[in-house]
């Protein structure tokens, strides 16, 4: 195609590069990000949830810039084929407009990120994050239908390849969104419209570019080989065991209240506390920071509940301001945590079972007991924590 006729070629091959550019810089930025935020997983979650959380203005500004490019390449199209294309850059600037939307309107979090966030699907969808649903659902069709406005397009200036490729391509990014969204659960058919549309933007703007714009696709080809490393790392980068998800249920501030029995640990008394549990980054421990006071006195204390994948079980161990530490291990029998630990006591080792009955999604009953056999057991502390 004949670009030096355009009108100020060099703009014009400025404003296509930009096309070649979008789709590589897109997924690069999204990609490096899935690979350090902790709790992302390329299988579940869709690109645009990172633009929760911490760093999630990372995701944001890199859905205004790629709108940004979207827009320019509209109008490089429209600068190069003229009149021809006016139904593919309106289109197109409307497929750049929907993504500027996106930037202002995140998705809600969903499944497990951020790090925090409940597993699943969610209960409620958020004004912000109807329009951004709204704003992709548009952003795609006006992508796909753009690329069926192009094989008109190249069609009538007599370029076949482009044609056929422009019709694929409107049709596997309708059918990959709008398929997949009807096929239920998994992101299999956003990935194919996303990387097909892309490909098809990039392919368009080098070849009404031209030469000279072919060889702006060096930082692209740069770009694509980062993006390759980087979906190889967080494929071979260790991630959190699935049975960890069940500790989200403790996510959260508890408040909680109990009575420690006379025995072996003093009097008795009454007791309170405060407990503050999150994930740690990387989402392979919670941790939990209490603060008590009662018939024991006043202190602090730290706990990390992970799971041990070589014995399948799951471990606690606290430390507080007292100088005590402990271990236990535990496992989960339907609405109940049974977690056994030894003390020593003096001269003896004394085992502990601590028994965590939940009763609703914001409270449970708690009961310590301690034997010095494993058989007969004797309470030493029972309560309830309610979340806040």
């Amino acid at each position: 195609m004949d670009l030096e006729s355009a009108p100020d070629a060099s703009v014009t091959r400025f404003l296509l590069r930009c096309g070649v550019v979008a789709g590589p810089f897109y997924l690069a930025v999204s990609l490096i990000q899935a690979r350090l935020r902790s709790g992302f997983d390329l299988a579940r979650h869709p690109l645009s949830v990172l633009a929760n959380g911490p760093g999630g203005w990372v995701q944001t500004g890199n859905f205004a810039v790629t709108g940004l490019l979207v827009i320019a390449a509209a109008v490089g199209f429209q600068r190069a084929l003229g009149r021809s294309s006016r139904g593919v850059t309106l289109f197109l600037t409307a497929y750049g407009a929907a993504i500027l939307a996106a930037a202002v309107f995140p998705a809600d979090p969903v499944d497990g990120f951020p790090p925090g966030t409940p597993t699943g699907p969610p209960a409620s969808i958020s004004t912000t994050g109807l329009v951004h649903f709204a704003a992709g659902a548009l952003g795609f069709t006006c992508l796909g239908v753009g690329c069926l406005f192009g094989a008109r397009t190249m069609a009538r200036r007599h370029a076949p390849s482009l044609a056929v490729l422009s019709l694929v391509s409107g049709l596997a990014v309708l059918v990959g969104f709008f398929g997949g969204m009807m096929a239920g659960p998994g992101i299999v058919g956003i990935w194919l419209a996303v990387v097909v549309g892309w490909a098809w933007l990039a392919v368009m703007s080098l070849r009404i570019g031209g030469a000279a714009v072919r060889r702006g696709a060096i930082a692209s080809v740069a770009l694509l080989l980062g993006i390759a490393s980087s979906a190889r790392a967080q494929t071979d980068a260790a991630k959190p065991a699935p049975e960890l998800k069940r500790l989200d249920y403790f996510v959260g501030t508890w408040a909680a209240e109990g009575e420690f029995k006379p025995g072996p640990l003093g009097a008795g008394g009454k007791f309170t506390g405060t407990n503050r549990v999150a994930w740690m980054d990387g989402g392979f421990f919670l941790v939990t920071q209490s603060e008590f006071s009662g018939a024991m006195g006043k202190g602090t204390e730290t706990a990390y509940m992970g799971w041990d994948g070589d014995e399948r079980i799951y471990t606690y161990d606290s430390f507080n301001s007292m100088g005590e530490a402990d271990h236990a291990k535990g496992s989960l029998d339907g609405d109940t945590w049974t977690w056994r630990s030894e003390t020593r006591i003096g001269a003896q080792t004394m085992k502990g079972r601590l028994t965590l009955k939940m009763r609703s999604a914001s409270a449970y009953d708690f009961r310590f007991e301690m034997s010095s056999d494993g058989k007969t057991w004797t309470t030493v502390l029972e309560g309830k924590d309610t979340k806040k």
